[in-house]
């Protein structure tokens, strides 16, 4: 027999907005308790309701991605001179063009594969671990582990390990949070007990708890 609370709770989660609700309703809404955070028997199916805090990796067809290169407008100004050069059997200048052509398409894609590869570096390299409230004390887990409800401990020089919701009194002193990659922002941003930290953005200043409120593509 299912549980009227906790389909309350689940329902609640889904519809509040946690950017402009209170801290006691964000709480609430998730079951969590900023004393002593979730249970280890919980987030077993936490995760399975809400996934991994992890983005899904996407993979793309190099093929394809290589012959995208080719489809622009250099690209069909020399697929149509292409063309005229065999019309009028010029296999000279063919041959010059597709060479160009896939020399162009090279350049690009190499240029790209080099800057995905770089990323990639950087976020394994980056893979944040995470000071998590759980069964009264605070554990280290990978970030990927979190779930909607834990209690985290964020600090300088942190990344924020999920989407959070900012835990304290209103005479705290504010985060001070780098989220130029995600907002274009040049300057970090303050922010106070009940306000939101996103995913990726970089701790400048300042130490706090923070409620986990949105995982992965959630």
């Amino acid at each position: 027999m299912s549980d009227p609370a906790k389909g309350a709770s689940v329902a609640l989660d889904m519809e509040l907005d946690f950017e402009k609700c209170s801290q006691s309703a964000a709480l609430k809404a998730l079951g969590a308790d900023a004393n002593s955070g979730l249970k280890s028997s919980d987030v077993p199916g936490l995760r399975e309701r809400h996934g991994p805090n992890r983005l899904p990796e996407q993979k793309s067809n190099k093929l394809l991605k290589f012959l995208g290169y080719m489809w622009n407008p250099l690209s069909w100004c020399m697929e149509i001179a292409a063309i005229i050069a065999i019309a009028v059997v010029d296999w000279v200048d063919f041959v010059l063009i597709v060479a160009l052509l896939l020399l162009n398409a090279g350049i690009g894609y190499y240029e790209e594969a080099n800057a995905d590869g770089a990323i990639s570096a950087l976020m394994a390299s980056l893979s944040p671990k995470a000071k998590a409230l759980r069964d009264g004390r605070y554990q280290e887990i990978d970030a990927g582990d979190l779930v909607p409800g834990d209690i985290v401990l964020v600090k300088f020089g942190e990344v924020l390990p999920a989407d959070v919701k900012i835990l304290g009194d209103d005479n705290d002193e504010p985060l001070l949070i780098d989220q130029a990659a995600l907002t274009g922002e040049s300057l970090p941003v303050k922010r106070f007990a009940g306000q939101v930290g996103y995913s990726g953005s970089i701790v400048k200043q300042g130490e706090s708890k923070a409620l986990v409120y949105g995982t992965g593509v959630n």
